[in-house]
Order: structure tokens, then sequence, then C-alpha cells
């Protein structure tokens, strides 16, 4: 107890609340049971003094239940959606209270007496002055008569039923050795929140400078093709004189970290070579970077190049490298080397990853997809092996070394629930499969730097202080709030992975089980069925255990916005943890593009003809059409309308014929060819999924608008390509209100017929 100092500085501003507060102070490792009752009849109270003010209600008689004057002033903006949540907290609890006749929870207790402070703290800033600022929350001290390590016991035991089952399966004796966390941290820290902020990407560990290359990053490093490609060409090269390997790409592809990488646990193969790893920066404030790029590669310009002993690695962004081989430098031409980049076809979509000639070489990362292509789906070996790294229970693993180092001291939080949560091997499967659409959707680019950046996201809850996000604290919302399914899909403005994620959110979708899952929360009493129903995953439990405690109390009534804060989290934990769910989510549009692009990129002939086929019907459905081979192409506004027939020649681009499984490198969207006026012309236009999407919701019947209309420019463009290469055949001609076709069409003498088609 913190004796009378506890909300002292409410005293000046209402008594009577003080008061009540006092009691909660005093009673709170006396009576747990009566210090949560005590925090009730707070809520009512400062409800009421609110009720007073705004309502300018005097009669107690007149005052509404409490539940009525919590939704009524939330309703009336008077308080935000937080203090709406302590002001349940304290409720829901002190109603549990009054009926249950067992003891109720010290932990419970030390949680109320946390938001009487916060909410006096509240009301007195709004209510007392302006000026006031609530002072920092101590935790209360037990009595003499109360020993402090019972207290911690109990707090130890209320963790434990969050950290049972996850006990350490390391094998301490593993001959690889160990990672070593440094213990350097008081009880008021956490080692896994340390570690996490590591993947931040504005943590010292996302900088990658050549030649320094910790532990922590090596641990992290994932072997992907792309590096067994440049050792291949560094292998290859070794006896050579001279060499220029250019890594081209773009900012944040891996380009420094494999170079570190190399440097570190491969020097006999890259030791020999010099490594240029930013070519944006000036050696001398005269210079430009072109001129100091110049300098660095003076010894493969076209004067120099014969005499040249010198063996360079340059990583280049793609722009950069475009700048270089176009400037006029002075005194030097590198004519060779951009004839070179000119045969490799770096700067077209043609596919090169690796291409070599004499004395250079290119590799490209940009033409590495960061997921493969299958036949039905789309996955990331690489990204579903670093989710592994982070969550393994291995003694080299840093973080889950720091979690159950952790675990030993009694620290546990939302980040440890949440990395419990991520450890799942559904949840690392759905999150690595939505990634890969989002990348097909967006054409956004996700680097490893990213990805990280993302991972300790959707884990850490920002701007939250240890102490507020200790187990033991949270209170049933918060926990709600704080857990990697809310982090997931409602973290606006956080990065452009997570605000792409919300598209992906289940709650905006319908199903016949979502449905059964909301008529369930909505309509039961016993909201443990409905838990064991629909949530297997054990980690997944313990965010909803403590509803269940609660609605078992008839009193405990949640409102509307209550009710859906609860059903969107159910939901979506039960889409992250259950595959049957997440298969009956899936989208059939991205499934379908999946499968066309494979078959574009294998060159499936069947697959093909599909995606032409589709193509045609799109057309007709978009412009509509009187009769087969014919589309409109006059508006419907206009008194009759013109069909005009169209000459549908497919011309398909030679694809490459392929017999692997998986597909690492592809193009991600599809080209599309069709004869023009004359037999050597070409039309071409091409789909991305975004397109794909809209000609499929048109063909199923959708009209599109004039929004949709400027979205597929592209599209719309290619359509009056046909439309023009076709001036010469027959026209349709249909007058509104009528069921007849008239034709217009050319004799061999050159003149018009204009006739009644017959049906």
């Amino acid at each position: 107890m913190s004796q009378e100092t506890f909300c002292i500085f409410l005293k000046e501003y209402n008594n009577s609340l003080y008061m009540i507060a006092q009691k909660v102070d005093e009673l709170v490792y006396i009576d747990a049971t009566s210090s949560v009752i005590q925090g009730r009849k707070f809520a009512e109270n400062l409800l009421k003094e609110i009720y007073k003010v705004e309502k300018s209600e005097e009669d107690d008689r007149n005052y509404p239940t409490l539940y009525d004057m919590l939704n009524g002033l939330y309703r009336d903006g008077l308080f935000d959606k937080g203090i709406r949540i302590d002001l349940d907290f304290l409720r829901f609890n002190g109603n549990k209270a009054v009926h249950d006749k067992r003891e109720n929870s010290q932990v419970t207790a030390l949680k109320v007496h946390r938001k009487v402070h916060k909410l006096a703290g509240w009301y007195a800033e709004v209510y007392g002055s302006p000026d006031f600022e609530t002072p920092e929350y101590v935790e209360p001290k037990p009595t003499a008569s109360i020993d402090e390590s019972y207290i911690q016991e109990l707090i130890r035991q209320h963790i434990s039923k969050y950290t049972q089952g996850n006990e350490s399966t390391i094998v301490e004796s593993n001959k690889n050795g160990s990672y070593e966390i440094i213990e350097d941290l008081n009880d008021n820290n956490s080692y896994l929140i340390r570690e996490l902020n590591r993947l931040k990407a504005s943590s010292q560990e996302a900088l990658e400078n050549v030649g320094n290359f910790s532990e922590f990053k090596n641990y992290l490093h994932v072997q992907r093709n792309i590096q067994l490609n440049l050792e291949d060409v560094l292998k290859k090269s070794a006896q050579d004189n001279k060499k220029l390997i250019l890594l081209s790409g773009s900012v944040g592809d891996g380009k420094s970290h494999l170079l570190s990488y190399l440097s570190e646990n491969k020097p006999e193969i890259i030791s020999n070579y010099t490594i240029i790893n930013d070519a944006t920066e000036s050696n001398a404030p005269e210079k430009n970077s072109m001129d100091t790029l110049k300098e660095k590669l003076k010894g493969f310009s076209d004067q120099h190049l014969n005499e040249c002993q010198n063996k360079v690695i340059l990583a280049i962004n793609l722009g950069v490298l475009n700048n270089f081989i176009t400037y006029e430098h002075k005194g030097l031409t590198f004519t060779k080397l951009a004839e070179f980049i000119e045969k490799s076809n770096l700067f077209t979509k043609e596919i090169t990853d690796v291409f070599v000639e004499e004395n250079f070489s290119i590799i490209n990362f940009s033409d590495y997809q960061p997921f493969q292509l299958m036949e039905t789906k789309a996955f990331s070996k690489y990204f579903d092996e670093i989710l592994k790294k982070v969550t393994s229970e291995s003694n080299l693993n840093p973080f889950y070394q720091a979690y159950i180092k952790d675990s030993k001291n009694n620290v546990y939080t939302a980040v440890h629930l949440n990395y419990e949560l991520l450890a799942d091997s559904n949840t690392q499967k759905i999150i690595n499969k939505l990634i890969c659409n989002l990348i097909l959707e967006n054409k956004v680019v996700i680097s490893t730097r990213a990805f990280l950046n993302f991972i300790a996201d959707i884990l850490i809850p920002s701007e939250k202080d240890i102490k507020e996000i200790r187990i033991e604290n949270m209170t049933e919302f918060e926990r709600l709030e704080l857990s990697l399914p809310s982090l997931l899909f409602h973290r606006e403005g956080k990065s452009e992975l997570l605000d792409g994620m919300q598209k992906y959110d289940p709650i905006h979708q319908r199903s016949r089980v979502l449905d059964e899952i909301v008529n369930s929360i909505y309509s039961t009493r016993d909201f443990t069925q409905v838990i064991d129903s629909y949530i297997t995953n054990k980690n997944y439990i313990k965010i909803f255990e403590p509803f269940a405690y609660l609605l078992e109390n008839p009193d405990n009534i949640l409102e509307k916005e209550s009710y859906q804060a609860l059903a969107k989290s159910f939901i979506r934990a039960a889409y992250l943890s259950d595959p049957l769910i997440q298969e009956e989510l899936q989208r059939p549009a991205m499934e379908k593009y999946i499968r066309y692009l494979n078959g574009y990129n294998v060159g499936n002939k069947d697959v093909i003809k599909e995606i032409y086929e589709s193509v045609r019907k799109s057309i007709f459905a978009w412009k509509g059409s009187p009769k087969k081979g014919y589309i409109y192409i006059n508006n419907m506004t206009e008194s009759y309308r013109v069909a005009q027939r169209i000459n549908f020649k497919p011309l398909p681009n030679k694809m490459p014929k392929s017999v692997k499984e998986e597909l690492e490198f592809f193009n991600t969207t599809i080209s599309l060819g069709f004869m023009g006026r004359e037999e050597h012309e070409s039309i071409d236009f091409e789909i991305d999924y975004s397109l794909f999407e809209l000609l499929s919701r048109v063909s199923e019947g959708y009209r599109p608008d004039n929004k949709d209309n400027e979205d597929a420019l592209t599209f719309i463009t290619f359509m009056n390509q046909l439309i023009a290469k076709s001036k010469n055949t027959d026209l349709l001609i249909h007058f509104h209100g009528e069921k007849e076709l008239f034709s217009l069409e050319k004799d061999f003498m050159g003149s018009f017929a204009f006739e009644k088609v017959e049906e």
C-alpha cells in the first residue's frame, strides 16, 4: 500500500473520489476482492461526476445505470476509447468480484489499482486544472505484515499460466556452441524485446558495411541461389588477371549484406577483389559521383582495358549504372562495358540472372524473385527460413535464448505472447502467402531489411513502456489490441508492408465459417465453448481466456463496439491459426492468376490458350456485344448502338519452357501479343494482377465505371487498337428499344448495303 500518497492529487479536485481511491489502495493486499469492488465503485462515481457536470444532473435518483452512463457519455464523445476500456475493466471485474464467492485474484486487484490511478489522473487533467500533469504511477508496497516475496510468488504463478508448456528444449551441450546473451538488464526490462529491436530498420544492425558482419547477422543469414551464382563466378574467375563483376539491383536488396557475408565467411574466394559498395559517393568536393566512379573503374575503360590488372566487384543500383554508361566522361570512354551491358539485356524485361563475357560479369539482383512460383501457389522459402530462424527453439537462436532468459526472470509481456504466436507453423505459412500475394498485387519490392522490420512491427507494440505490456498489468482488451493479429492487420501508417496487409484482413471477407463465428460470439454466454470450437492453438487461446471468465457473469454486458473488437480479434486469430479457415478464405482471382502466371512463364500451351480466351471474353464483356464476334464501338447514350466485327488473332510470345516445379526467375506480369493490320505488326499489352482481377470481375458481369476506365487505361488502349485495325469489317446497328439488328456491309463494287439481320 502507498497509504495517503496514492492519488493524493485527486483530493484537491474531488474528495469523494479520492476517498474511494484510498479504499482501493488500502485493501489491495489485505482483501483483493474488496479492492476490486471498490474499483467498480470508483468507476461508477467517476461517471456520475462527469454526468453531473455534462448533463447538469444533481438528483442521484435520475442517474442511469453504470452501463448506460458509460455508453451514453462515450457516444457523446466525452472520453476516448482507451478511457472507456479502462472503465469497462473496472466494471467487469467489479461485477465478477461481487457475485463470485471465490477469492478474487491478487493480480486483478493490482491491475485495478493501476487503472484507478490512470483514471484519476485523466479526471484531474480534464475536470480539474488544465495545467495538471498526472504523476508517474508507483506500484503499491505490501505492509510489514505481508511478505513481499509472497506477492512476487503470486505474480510468478500468474505468469506461469501463460508460459506453461513453453519450457526450453535447448540442448546445452550442442557441439556448435550457443549464442551468448549479454546479461546487463535490470528486472524491469526484457532481453527478448532488446533482441527483437535489432530487427528494426532504425537499428544499428540494419546498417551494412563490408567487413563488419556480426554474429547476429551471421545467424540470420539465409543462403540463396544468388549467393551460389556469385560464388560460382568468383571461383571460375580465380585465375583471371582482370575482372569486373557487377552486382546490380535496387536499394536494400541485399548486395551489401552478401558481400559482407562472403568477406567474413569465405574470404578465400573474394579477398583478391576490390569491393566498391557505394557508387553514389564522391571522393572529393570538386568531383561528382560519376567522376569518382570513373576513377575507380579506370582500368576497365576502353583506353586501359588491355593492360588492366584489376579485379573489382561493384555493387551498384540499376539507375546509377545506367547513368554511368550514358554519361560523357572526360578523357575516358566505356564503350566495351556499355556494349556488354546491352548484350546482357539488363535494362529489358528479359530475365538475366547471370551474364558473363570475357572480363565482365553481371549478376542482376532484380531478376531474383524473393519467392518461388509453383503451379498452384506462390511461396517464399527465403521468408520462411527467416521466420524459422527467429522462432526456432535452438541454442544458436538469440531470440529464443532471450525468450528463455526472460521466462526464468518472470518477465512475460505482450511481446512474448506474440513471439509464441509467430512460432506457430500455420501462422508463418499464411503470413508468407499474404506477403507473396502483396508482391504480386502491389508490385512492392520487399527487401530483407524491410521484412525483418516487418517482423519487429508485428511483435512489438510501439510507444509502450514495458510495465504497460507486462501480462500481469494488461487488461483483457489491451491484450486484444496488442496481440499479433491486431498488429498484423490493424496498424496503419507503420510501414508500406503493414499498410498492404490491411487488404487481407479476414474481417473484410464473408464466408460460412466467419458468419458462424460472429453468430456464436454474439449469441452465447459460454465463450469457452466458442473458443474450443474455433481456436486450437494453445497460445492463441491465451488472448481470449479472460473473456470466458468475465462473460460467465450475466451482469457483464459488452456494448456493441466491445463485441466488435472481440469478434474482429477472434476472427483474425482463427484465420491465422486454422489452415481450414485459411483455405476457405482463399481468393479465387489470385489463385487463378498464379496458375496463369506459372503457365505463361513455363510456356504451357494449354494455359496460354486459356489466357487468350479469357482476355477475349473480357473484351466482349467490357464493351458489350449484340452478337458473337461483334463489340459495341459507340456509347450507350446515343440513340443507337454500332457494333463492329473484331479480328482477334493471338500472336503468343515465345516463352522458354521449363520443367522445374518451382520457378525462382520469372516475370510477374503476363505479356500478350495480337496481330495488327499487317502480319508483321503486333499489338502488345501487359496484364498485371490488378488488371487481371478487374477483367475477371467484368467477365462475371461487373459493369466497369469511369474509375475502372482510368485504372485500366492500357487495356482500353489495347481494345481501341484492335478496333482500329478491324475498321473495314462489317458493322451491326442496333436501335434502342428494338429487337432487330441491321447490318451495314460493303459489296464487291464498293457500295454499302443496309439490311435487317435475320435470326
